[in-house]
């Protein structure tokens, strides 16, 4: 077969595009298929429960946030409980608690004497009753995915907030979320959780089922501020886990689409180098389309191939993730067959885009043209005289160059865009702590929206004699449709945060009810002194317009602390606390004492305060992977072009050997252009990246990205690292190969 033929002439190069839409292809697969796993858990969790009705919190614009689903009050268990038509209620909290080597373990908190808590099969053990509660203190039961990973059994003890509990049981219920995590009472879970009477999910089982619909449309008239379903469907009220999907499939198509020009890179040098070949068969007889059948039949040939072992190998990394007890707990993946006719169809995508130009190139020679072509004689002599010989080599096939400038360049703008606005992030966060010397957040937690402080503990540091107050405050990301990212702020009456607070117009939060407005928020929302606004399930009247100089704050509002514990559920609770030490040459002996007297908190220098935060440091773990994905895919690119690169320069490398070029000179020539090349690449990515976020800047929706971008000299050093990291991983093999070839060889080489 002529196009298999085609594509063997140049083994090196097909197996080097192969690789490259293989691993396009297999971080589609693997990434949805860890994200869809993510999902179908969690509705497997809040389905389950052999319910005719599930209620939960609505989902709405101006809900928080937050990694656990905004909490429902057990009034309302108690209020369907005495209804006619219920026959029982199982209230349920699950919360992400701190533990050693799994960075989201969920606790879940059931009421004991109801019927959800059944699902929990124990396999080992006893359940969580009164008598083992009695004879071994505070019970828990383990899932078996978590024991396995814990290297825990019955009788063992579990820390969890420095309390200590004893695993009576292993159950498993075939969902990994809950497998993966582990079930004590709900008041033990509201205690750890810091939500006393508060709950996220209630099941609702009725005496007679066939009249759910009936009882459903009643609840929902009943309690229009409550999401009511039927039970086996999904809510949806966690809102952050509808991000999960498309960011995974956004990482993965950049990994695909950097392979997807490599592989038309590719196929055009391919088509350039049998120009001679297309006029011979033009001259023949061969119609424009059969040409183009016959490049375009290689590009999805070479497609198809790379989405089947991209494919294999998304599967493959899942079964590793698998066994990662980091991950285990949440997601193991759904490997769907729907998922797999995807990745073949993005695989096809990338196969006819990456072939339609080298074939429409192809098909367009005449046969005088192609018989008459010297391949790259005519662009050496067309290249620049000056900037050197890596320059002029890089110049002799310009659309190949500029091909793998935008192959690579897409992957460094991924970084450089992320990295940038991980930056901006990391100052605004610091900029919000700079009223005292230290920060305090509660320890351990993976997330920060979970942090709960009592109040109490703000005034055993404020005992300290060395300290000059410790005051508290807490914030919540809400959702609105003019803001996507808008932080309400809540301080004490005193606090001295609110000096920060500069009045553009009216006055200061007082009282409940009252929202004091940021000038940018109040302008992208056409807010003013006066009107109205519903955040996180209550009205507040706008009572004055502020500015701060911090982003988050100025794209955001402020009410007072008591009313946001109460909204959130966390009652005489701050998320975190700013100390103000009296004498700064004190600070470090003061952050020394608050370390060792104060266990369960975090306490850090304010400067460093954001970068200890576990939101922050997920971020960084994100930047990583694309910094992977970037290097991996991107290295594959410049290596096929340099090996190109050396192929067609064979007898002129023999040339140089034969006229005392050393070894060394012709691999530092080779990686010199690889380097050229991906630090190329590397400023087009940091273009591409500013005029990026500078655009979505401009989208009202969206312009936080652009006053949130911060291009600071860490953020660009790190893409010109990966591009220098790119040039000598991409050089390396053609150097090593172009210095191996022997002068005679060379000057032989056809």
């Amino acid at each position: 077969m002529i196009i298999l033929r085609n594509l063997m002439r140049r083994r090196t190069r097909t197996l080097l595009t192969l690789l490259g839409i293989t691993i396009g292809i297999a971080a589609i697969v693997a990434l949805s298929a860890l994200a869809e796993g993510l999902l179908n858990n969690y509705s497997n969790v809040m389905s389950n429960t052999g319910a005719d009705l599930s209620v939960e919190a609505k989902q709405e614009a101006g809900a928080a946030i937050q990694v656990a689903v905004n909490p429902v009050d057990q009034r309302y268990a108690d209020e369907l409980r005495a209804m006619p038509e219920v026959r029982g209620v199982a209230a349920m909290l699950y919360t992400v608690v701190p533990m050693p080597g799994v960075p989201y373990f969920v606790l879940f908190g059931h009421e004991t004497d109801q019927f959800a808590i059944r699902r929990f099969k124990v396999t080992v053990g006893e359940g969580l009753g009164a008598r083992t509660a009695r004879t071994q203190g505070k019970p828990l039961l383990l899932g078996k995915v978590a024991a396995d990973s814990l290297k825990k059994s019955v009788g063992d003890s579990v820390t969890i907030y420095n309390v200590t509990y004893r695993v009576v049981g292993l159950y498993e219920t075939g969902s990994v979320m809950e497998d993966g995590g582990a079930v004590v009472a709900l008041e033990e879970a509201q205690r750890l959780a810091n939500q006393p009477r508060q709950v996220s999910n209630l099941a609702v089982q009725l005496k007679r089922p066939e009249r759910r619909d009936e009882v459903l449309q009643r609840l929902q008239r009943r309690y229009p501020e409550l999401q009511i379903v039927r039970g086996g469907d999904t809510s949806g009220s966690a809102g952050w886990l509808d991000l999960i999907q498309p960011f995974a499939w956004a990482v993965a198509l950049i990994a695909a689409l950097v392979g997807g020009v490599g592989m038309m890179n590719a196929t055009l040098m391919s088509v350039i180098e049998r120009t001679r070949e297309i006029g011979v068969l033009r001259a023949l007889g061969w119609r424009k389309r059969q040409v183009m059948g016959l490049i375009l039949g290689e590009s999805l040939l070479l497609s198809v191939a790379g989405g089947v072992t991209g494919s294999a190998l998304g599967a493959l990394l899942v079964g590793v993730v698998r066994r990662i007890p980091a991950v285990s707990g949440m997601t193991q993946g759904s490997l769907s067959p729907a998922l797999f006719v995807q990745a073949m169809a993005s695989a096809l995508v990338l196969g006819t885009v990456g072939g339609l130009y080298p074939a429409w190139h192809a098909a367009r020679l005449t046969p005088i043209e192609a018989l008459s072509h010297e391949a790259g004689t005519h662009a050496a002599a067309s290249g620049p005289t000056r900037g050197g010989m890596a320059l002029r080599n890089l110049f002799r096939q310009r659309t190949r160059t500029l091909l793998t400038f935008l192959g690579v360049g897409i992957g460094v703008l991924a970084l450089a865009a992320i990295s940038a606005l991980s930056e901006g992030m990391f100052g605004e966060f610091t900029r919000l702590m700079i009223t005292a010397e230290l920060t305090a957040t509660q320890a351990n937690l993976s997330d920060m929206s979970l942090s709960a402080i009592d109040e109490r503990v703000g005034k055993q540091i404020e005992a300290i004699p060395e300290v000059q107050y410790a005051s508290g405050g807490s914030m919540a990301f809400v959702t609105l449709p003019e803001v996507p990212l808008f932080m309400l702020s809540a301080y004490g009456p005193l606090s001295p945060q609110w000096q920060s607070f500069h009045l553009r117009k009216g006055g200061l939060t007082q009282g409940p009810g009252q929202l004091t407005l940021g000038w940018k928020a109040a302008q992208a929302m056409h807010k003013d002194v006066g009107d109205t606004l519903r955040l996180l399930g209550a009205h507040f009247r706008v009572v004055g317009i502020y500015e701060t100089g911090v982003e988050f704050q100025d794209a955001g509002g402020a009410i007072t602390l008591r009313e946001l514990q109460k909204l959130m559920g966390k009652p005489r609770q701050v998320m975190f606390y700013e100390i103000k030490v009296k004498d700064p040459r004190q600070v470090g002996a003061v952050l020394a004492r608050l370390r060792s007297e104060f266990h369960g908190l975090s306490i850090a220098r304010s400067a460093e305060f954001a970068e200890g935060m576990p939101d922050m440091q997920n971020m960084n773990r994100m930047i990583n992977a694309i910094l992977a994905l970037t290097l991996l895919v991107g290295s594959v690119v410049v290596t096929n072009t340099m090996v190109m690169s050396v192929f067609e320069r064979t007898r002129e490398i023999g040339v140089l050997r034969a006229l005392g070029w050393r070894r060394r000179q012709v691999l530092g020539m080779v990686v010199g252009e690889a380097l050229l090349l991906t630090m190329g690449s590397g400023l087009l990515g940091l273009g591409g990246a500013w005029l990026l976020l500078r655009g979505l800047a401009l989208i009202p929706l969206l312009s936080m990205l652009g006053r949130l971008t911060a291009f600071t000299p860490l953020a660009v050093g790190r893409t010109l690292a990966v591009c220098v990291v790119l040039g000598v991983l991409g050089g390396v093999y053609p150097a090593w190969r172009a210095s191996q070839l022997l002068p005679v060889e060379a000057l032989r080489y056809e």
